[in-house]
Parts: structure tokens; sequence; C-alpha cells
């Protein structure tokens, strides 16, 4: 199967998983699981970064569509998906 291909699976099914389940759990009361972004963490670092970036903009708001929120969740993948290489090069070398 094509990478990008299993990169656009992974991420709907994500997805689906945060807005369908993740988003019912609350450990104690208000804090909430959210493994969304393990897509940005493991996205590709040889891909366009432009492209990147907005696709991590799209999946924010994709996530704040499920999870009734106001562009929270699309403010945080874009700062996420932005300051990731560089984050990558400060703690990996």
């Amino acid at each position: 199967m094509n990478k990008f291909v299993s990169n656009i699976i992974t991420a709907l099914i994500l997805i689906f998983a945060q807005g369908l389940f993740f988003n019912n759990i609350n450990f104690l009361g208000s804090i909430n699981p959210f493994v969304y972004v393990f897509f940005i963490a493991y996205f590709p670092l040889k891909n366009n970064r432009t492209f990147f970036i907005f696709c991590a903009f799209i999946y924010g708001l994709i996530i704040d569509i499920f999870s009734d929120t106001y562009a929270i969740h699309a403010a945080a993948t874009l700062v996420i998906s932005f300051l990731r290489p560089n984050l990558l090069k400060l703690f990996l070398g």
C-alpha cells in the first residue's frame, strides 16, 4: 500500500476514534485523552512542510467539529506542526 494512502487511513481512524470514543472519556472529571496528536508526531519528515502544516490545521478543525470547541485543536495542531522539526532537532540531534 502506498505510504500516502496509509497516512490518510491512519488519520481518518484517529479522527473517528477521537470523535466517537475518546471525547467521552474523562479521567478525574476533566482530563481527556487526545490520541489524534499521534498522527502529527509520526508524520514523515521528508514531506513538504507547508503541506503538512496545512493538513495539520485542517485535521485540527475536523477534531474541533467533533469536539464542539472553537478552533482550540486547530491552533494546537498548527503550533505543534510548525515547531515539530525544530523540537526534533533540539531533542534528538
